[in-house]
């Protein structure tokens, strides 16, 4: 029966206004109040009864005073404590972020490089509180917030005080403290006298969760849980997840170990040992890496070895300057020249520390992004936090001044756990001589770190691998544009870097990622000298070339390279623009859902909150789910960057207008979207060159609109090319509708006149679709083969050998094996380039013909699978193949039980509003695939999604031919039985 906790009807404790329940556990009830005095959201814990009068007012109130005496940037500050009406009860900050629980709930395993970051800050808190003689006793993911991508630990000290206060009289309660999925074996058995390796040990649970899915002991009751701690060896974490590195294993496996002395005696020495990387020095393809190669005489081969080894220890520098946040230094006074000066500082210096012994630097272009030009210095408390935030250990502050004809750049390292100064140096020169002004004060700052022999003397040259100031200058001058969105600007400015020094290969780098978002490829021999030398690249830089390049190879390996590019350099906002970028564009073609590519823009978003294609991205996403909330966040952000004139590229027009058509659409109220209409008919007149883009409403399901809108382009005289296109949208707006008819009479008119046979084979290819579907009757696609035929005797092999896949298609929907083998043997017959490719998606369909759905669904999807990796072209120019093949092969293996596959085949039509700015009849049938993903999703219990899904199939099907009006009956009864809803 649960305890009835009473609140007082005024503020409780006489300033805290109640606002509501945010949750309750086994010890007490959270809630949400608001502080009066000083006018902010809090968070109150109030003591269960129960408990409250076993502890005694007194005495807690008396011990809670040791955990409010905590002060450290990852626990949860405690604000208050008191007694009121009969409640105990303590404040704290609220904070807005989720749980670690609710994070894991939601993606099950985290990448490799958060998972230990969090585990690292978790172990710096209880660090902390373990040398003020604290021991949390519930260390568990409930109890650690993630705000701002770090760790806040939670609960710190309730636990000591209430058992310290409470005693035996809390065996009355029923109370148990801890939670028996992180308890430690000595605390599972009763024992009084914990310690710190008690945390550590509930720690290393979390760790092990977090990277493997699951706790290291489950079991379906607590006693069996505890039962196997006590008995049973741990499990080998690899064996649930092969890619954590082996020493990572070992740290977990020595802090889950069953006797405290055998367990890292302290979490400063768990969270060391999860830092350690057993490869060294040495690159992954056995090559000693540049900065070793700086250690080296060359041959001396014995010094060589010596200086390897050196560099695997890491033990050289101070334990705080692992992750270095290097920020723009600041003028002592007001002026523009130095503020530029201490921003390139900033770039140079963190590429000169990078990379060093065991040194690596938060990306250079994150800080940059992070600290925008002209809004004035940084505090050092705000530079500290700042570096928290992006995962630093350590953070570079400091001033410029003049000083007569030079200047003077004052440079501390400040740990950001504690804000204390680590490192120190002075250095002066010429404001001019970037070079000395970077390499002495790397220098300083080494010699004051360096803990094992004598410190390294970094080169600039070495470290960005060029010999040229003005290649240099005209490289910090890229990147300084590039994180103000200024795009042409910066490809110049790193082509100005490549023509000072045309081995300068960073510069090609940043080049082809500004070329990238300009829309404008670089030139093929700026990407075949890049593949030749991007072993000399930086590591994350090489591996974001590599990225770029690999999406025309293979999809898998090019989302796989991303997502392990944003694990290995969580801070890099190029890597996690990249991959969004992918997942969003190409990704469901391999069966990628667009959550994935919503998370990874907003992570991008979180490293650069100011990049506009990151905003204009998730912009897409968010129309795309109909979520007008979304949607108005990211149109106040692009509005407020005055994203105006980046979102007007050649093909695409004024973006931003194209945004508000769509955003009309959400409102209950579309009045002047007449006005809008006219407006983009115009800008489409005026800019486009293809005649259709990624911000049509046909993408978005706005079939009337887009009919509106393509009538009144037709109006206004359009290129031959732009008046085909948007005949073709009115075409597929029918079909999207489930008009096939009406979708038919369109390509009549279009037709008469234009003697050109690419409308009758249009025709062909509508009413066969139509047929097969059961939207049409099966006479009309007979009636149109004639005229489809008529184009294709002395015609090209390719028109042959699609026709004849159309016919196959035709004898699939009559269950019709002959006329399938004659197709089959026409399109061999052809030549085509795309032959072999039409042969085995009719050979699929003929074993649906034969009755065999689930090899008919699985060599279907093979296909496909195979051609979303490839990027086949050949196939490309047969718009209906996928389309028709993945519909068709889902509906086979949801038949045979596969729903999975044929869910991630499902998936795939996603990819078709992004993909290019071509049209792609997937969308046309995408009501259809959600109708099958609704089925699919009803017969799994997935009672959410099923209704979602049925009622944008409803939305998109508003004009379905006769014979299916029934989808449109059967959808509507579905929604009955699954939500009661039947609009739609």
């Amino acid at each position: 029966m649960t305890e009835t906790v009473r609140f007082p009807d005024g503020p409780l404790g006489g300033r805290y206004r109640i606002e509501r329940e945010l949750g309750r556990g086994g010890m007490a009830v959270v809630l949400l109040a608001h502080d009066l005095k000083h006018d902010r959201k809090v968070a109150i814990k109030v003591l269960r009864p129960a408990i409250a009068a076993a502890v005694g007012a007194e005495r807690f109130l008396r011990e809670i005073t040791i955990a409010a005496q905590l002060h450290h940037p990852h626990i949860l500050p405690m604000y208050d404590s008191g007694e009121a009406d009969g409640l105990l009860y303590f404040v704290m900050p609220y904070v807005e972020g989720e749980s670690l629980r609710d994070r894991l709930e939601r993606e099950v395993q985290l990448p490799l490089a958060e998972a230990l970051q969090i585990a690292r800050e978790v172990a710096d808190a209880i660090g902390y509180a373990h040398s003020h003689e604290v021991v949390h006793r519930d260390i568990k993911p409930e109890n650690i917030l993630l705000e701002s991508g770090h760790a806040i630990v939670a609960d710190f000290g309730i636990a000591r005080a209430i058992t310290a206060a409470g005693g035996d009289r809390l065996t009355e309660t029923g109370l148990v403290i801890g939670t028996a999925a992180y308890m430690s074996p000595e605390q599972a058995t009763g024992e009084r006298t914990l310690d710190g390796r008690s945390d550590v040990y509930s720690l290393g649970c979390v760790l092990y969760e977090m990277l493997a899915g699951e706790i290291p002991y489950p079991g379906p009751t607590a006693q069996a849980m505890l039962a196997r701690r006590l008995t049973d060896p741990v499990p080998p974490l690899r064996s649930r997840r092969p890619s954590v590195p082996p020493a990572v294993e070992r740290a977990v496996a020595k802090a889950l170990a069953r006797l405290p002395a055998d367990r890292f005696s302290t979490a400063q020495e768990f969270s060391a040992a999860l830092e350690r990387d057993d490869a060294g020095a040495v690159a992954s393809d056995g090559r000693i890496p540049r900065r070793s190669r700086i250690l080296l005489g060359a041959g001396l081969v014995a010094l060589a070895v010596a200086a390897a080894l050196l560099l695997r220890s890491r033990s050289l520098t101070e334990p705080s300057a692992s992750v270095i946040a290097v920020l723009p230094f600041s003028p002592t006074t007001a002026d523009t020249a130095l503020e530029r000066l201490g921003r390139d500082l900033a770039a140079t210096i963190s590429a000169n520390l990078d990379g060093v012994g065991d040194i690596r630097t938060v990306d250079r272009l994150t800080v940059l992004a992070q600290v925008a030009a002209g809004a004035g210095p940084l505090s050092l408390p705000e530079g500290v936090a700042l570096g928290r935030r992006l995962g630093a250990r350590s953070v570079v502050y400091g001033s410029l001044v003049r000083a007569g004809d030079n200047v003077r750049l004052d440079a501390t390292l400040y740990a950001t756990d504690s804000a204390r100064a680590a490192a120190q140096t002075s250095v002066v020169a010429a404001p001019g001589d970037i070079g000395a002004l970077t390499d002495s004060t790397t220098y300083g700052l080494l010699r004051a770190i360096w803990r094992r022999g004598t410190a390294p003397t970094p080169s600039l040259e070495a470290a960005l691998n060029t010999h040229s100031l003005e290649a240099l200058r005209a490289l910090l001058a890229g990147e300084g544009a590039l994180v103000e969105n200024r795009w042409d600007e910066a490809a110049a400015d790193f082509r100005r870097a490549i023509d000072a020094d045309s081995t300068f290969w960073l510069a090609y780098g940043r080049y082809a990622f500004a070329k990238y978002w300009t829309l404008h490829e670089a030139e093929p021999q700026v990407w075949s000298l890049l593949e030749r030398h991007a072993a000399e690249l930086p590591e994350r830089d090489r591996r974001f070339v590599e990225i770029l390049r690999l999406v025309d190879d293979s999809l898998d390996r090019a989302l796989a390279e991303g997502r392990s590019l944003t694990e290995q350099y969580p801070d890099y906002w190029i890597g996690w623009m990249v991959h969004a970028d992918q997942l969003l564009h190409v990704g469901p073609m391999v069966g990628h859902e667009r959550e994935e590519a919503r998370v990874a823009l907003e992570q991008t978003l979180r490293l650069n909150s100011r990049l506009i294609p990151a905003w204009s991205h998730l912009t897409l996403l968010a129309l795309q789910d109909r979520d007008s909330v979304a949607v108005d966040r990211c149109l106040a952000a692009l509005t407020g960057l005055n994203a105006g004139p980046a979102l007007m590229a050649e093909g695409y027009g004024d973006q931003m207008l194209h945004f508000r058509l769509l955003r009309r659409q959400l409102r209950p109220d579309t009045a002047g979207t007449g006005s809008l209409i006219d407006s983009v008919a115009h800008d489409v007149a005026r800019n486009r060159n293809t005649g259709s883009s990624f911000y049509d409403p046909f993408r978005y399901g706005y079939f009337e609109i887009q009919t509106l809108l393509s009538g009144k382009v037709l109006r206004l005289g359009p290129t031959p090319r732009e008046e085909a296109a948007h005949r073709e949208l009115i075409v597929l707006s029918w079909m999207g509708r489930g008009a096939f008819d009406s979708a038919l009479a369109s390509i009549d008119r279009y037709a008469e006149g234009a003697g050109e046979p690419s409308w009758a084979l249009e025709a062909y290819r509508v009413a066969v679709l139509g047929s097969w579907l059961g939207a049409l009757s099966p006479v009309e696609a007979d009636q149109r083969r004639e005229g489809a035929a008529r184009g294709a005797p002395g015609a090209g092999a390719e028109l042959v050998a699609e026709i004849a896949w159309i016919d196959g298609v035709r004898a699939m929907a009559r269950r019709d094996a002959a006329g399938l083998s004659a197709a089959r043997q026409t399109v061999r017959a052809s030549g085509a380039p795309s032959a072999a490719v039409l042969e085995r998606s009719l050979a699929g369909m003929n074993l649906g013909v034969e009755g065999r759905p689930l090899a008919a669904g699985t060599a279907l999807a093979n296909l496909e699978w195979q051609l979303a990796q490839s990027g086949n072209l050949a196939v490309a120019k047969h718009p209906y193949v996928s389309t028709i093949d993945r519909l068709a092969a889902a509906r086979w293996l949801a038949a045979g039980g596969d729903t999975a596959t044929a869910a991630r085949l499902l998936v795939s039509s996603e990819a078709s509003y992004f993909i290019s700015s071509g049209t792609n009849v997937n969308l046309a049938v995408a009501g259809l695939e959600l109708l099958e993903r609704a089925r699919i999703e009803a017969a799994r219990g997935e009672r959410d999604a099923a209704v979602r899904h049925y009622q944008e199939f409803l939305r998109r099907y508003d004009r379905p031919t006769p014979l299916h009006r029934h989808l449109v009956e059967e959808a509507v009864t579905a929604l009955r039985r699954l939500s009661g809803q039947t609009d739609r």
